[in-house]
Order: C-alpha cells, then sequence, then structure tokens
C-alpha cells in the first residue's frame, strides 16, 4: 500500500474509526481501511478519547474528538499568545512602541540588552495586529502614518 501525504482526519474519518473501535479493530487494522498511519490513529485517540490513558479506545465518540480537535487547532492559530501572558515582555513592547522603535528594533534590543524574555520581530507583528495588540497598535500605526508622509514630502520636493 502506498503511503498518502499528511492530512487531518475529517469528521466522516473520526466516525468510522469510532464504529471499528466499538467493534474492535486494533488500531493497525483500523488505519489500514481508513488509509492513514497507525500512528496517526493511536495520537487521535491518545489525545480525543474519553477514559482513562488504557481505555481511552473503548471511550472514543467521534462527535466530541471533532470538537477538541478545533478547538486544539483554533488554540494553535492564536496570535500573539507569547507577549500577552508574558507582563514583562508586554509592558516592555509598548514602552518600546510609544518611543517610536519599530518591531525589529525592538526585538533587536531585547537580544542587545540581554533581557530575560524575548520576541520575534514576526512575533511582535503578529501580536500588533491581533486583537490582543489592539491597545499597541495606536501607538505603531501613528509612528508608521508619519514616516509615510515624511517620505511623500521628500519624494515631492525631488520631483
Amino acid at each position: 500500500m502506498r503511503k498518502r501525504k499528511y492530512r487531518h482526519l475529517r469528521q466522516a474519518d473520526r466516525d468510522r474509526l469510532e464504529r471499528f473501535l466499538a467493534k474492535g479493530y486494533s488500531f493497525t487494522a483500523a488505519a489500514r481501511v481508513l488509509g492513514f498511519d497507525k500512528s496517526t490513529i493511536s495520537r487521535e485517540v491518545k489525545r480525543n478519547g474519553l477514559g482513562s490513558k488504557r481505555e481511552r479506545h473503548k471511550y472514543y465518540k467521534a462527535i466530541l474528538a471533532g470538537r477538541k480537535g478545533s478547538l486544539r487547532r483554533s488554540y494553535a492559530k492564536y496570535r500573539g499568545k507569547k507577549i500577552d501572558e508574558n507582563k514583562k515582555l508586554k509592558t516592555y513592547i509598548i514602552k518600546r512602541l510609544k518611543s517610536q522603535c519599530s518591531p525589529v528594533e525592538i526585538s533587536e534590543s531585547m537580544r542587545a540588552e540581554e533581557q530575560p524574555f524575548n520576541a520575534s520581530k514576526t512575533a511582535i507583528y503578529d501580536w500588533i495586529y491581533s486583537d490582543c495588540g489592539s491597545d499597541a497598535r495606536k501607538y505603531f500605526d501613528s509612528k508608521h502614518r508619519g514616516a509615510k508622509l515624511k517620505f511623500n514630502v521628500r519624494t515631492a520636493r525631488k520631483g
């Protein structure tokens, strides 16, 4: 059997998996029928099954597994989590934004000052444009609007 590229389990796959496990199929047999690797099935049941570790395969419910998987994916996509959860980091970034520093400058200054926390420029940009960083966006946007205006004034004088 040819291996497929990785893909997420869909709700239909979870429904079939629930029926197979209820009938007593092994993870390997269920994986073969569904077209997934047995480790994918094992991981799915481990993460989304109910009950103790040894009994999760007996209490696997497809509808709950789908909800748990969706919830986990939504949290994984939460932008700016690192900054939002670290109060000192958040305060430092806002202070630097107020002093007209860009996210690139903020990230570099954290390393140069050997701060006990750090964030990449991408993480800072993501946080600023997320719902969590909306308060800090006013300091960031005002600086860049002014920079664009100055740039346009210079090009107008040259032309």
